[in-house]
């Protein structure tokens, strides 16, 4: 009978390697826990550490908030003493208005805006013409003949003056000729600037004596209410002199004829004395 032979399981298989011990795998599952507590403890200080600056700004933004809400406070209760005042006021130019409504109005009324507005328009106009007085009446046949020798009569004024006549004025004369008396020249002149340029250069002349035509006198044009004003002045300045007023004479003062004494040493410019003639 044969015998059996033992075969063992290392001849067929070779070298089996030692399989995993129980202390090996837990130390590996030991490196990897602390591994994920430490990465766990690093997530944490984050977030920790951005939840302190979150904090910080949100403390930062509700003091700021706290403040501009103190200020808008503040700010309302500046509007409402404002508001209050304002009122007061509001309240005060009300009773103004209703007195002056309920007050008949004494002083003299102004002019409507239409009559304003033609006394502009005038002025602007009368600004570039001259009146003259004292000038001979021409006896020549033809009114071309007279206005030449007329515009002759005023140039030869200027002939050794600053201002040089121009040949291209206008001159005509005022009214009608019913009496012995020269009636004014009214010079049409082509500017403003050269209407004062004329009346300038006669100015200089006094102050430097030059000798003037006698009985010859230039002024500037004026509209009619200027004329009507300067005519109850003239009135008005004959009746106080009759009551016995003296040194008054009607001055220039910004532009509007008034009468003052002519002693003041306030108004020494653009005075008018009342023996000037008024023009037509």
């Amino acid at each position: 009978m044969p015998q059996k032979t033992n075969i063992s399981p290392l001849s067929l298989t070779g070298t089996i390697s030692k399989p995993v011990t129980r202390s090996a795998l837990s130390s590996s599952q030991s490196d990897d826990i602390l591994k994920a507590i430490a990465k766990l403890e690093s997530s944490h200080q984050q977030l920790l550490k951005l939840n302190q600056q979150t904090s910080a700004q949100q403390s930062a933004q509700f003091e700021e908030l706290k403040s501009n809400l103190g200020n808008i406070s503040t700010q309302i209760s500046d509007l409402k003493a404002e508001n209050s005042n304002l009122r007061a006021e509001l309240t005060a130019l009300k009773s103004k208005i209703h007195l002056l409504e309920s007050t008949p109005n004494t002083s003299s009324p102004q002019p409507p805006l239409l009559e304003l507005i033609q006394e502009l328009s005038e002025r602007d106009k009368c600004s570039s013409n001259v009146i003259a007085y004292g000038f001979t009446e021409p006896t020549s046949c033809t009114p071309q003949e007279r206005i030449a020798d007329d515009t002759k009569s005023v140039s030869d004024v200027f002939s050794n003056l600053s201002f040089k006549f121009p040949t291209d004025a206008k001159l005509f004369r005022l009214g009608k000729n019913v009496t012995n008396t020269p009636r004014p020249l009214k010079i049409i002149l082509n500017s403003k600037a050269e209407a004062a340029c004329l009346l300038s250069s006669l100015s200089e002349a006094r102050k430097s004596h030059v000798n003037l035509p006698p009985g010859i006198k230039f002024v500037r044009d004026k509209s009619k209410l200027e004329r009507k004003l300067l005519r109850q002045l003239h009135e008005e300045l004959d009746h106080r002199k009759q009551n016995g007023e003296i040194n008054l004479s009607i001055n220039y003062i910004n532009g509007i004829p008034q009468i003052i004494s002519s002693i003041s040493k306030n108004h020494t410019r653009g005075r008018l004395s009342h023996t000037s003639q008024l023009a037509a």
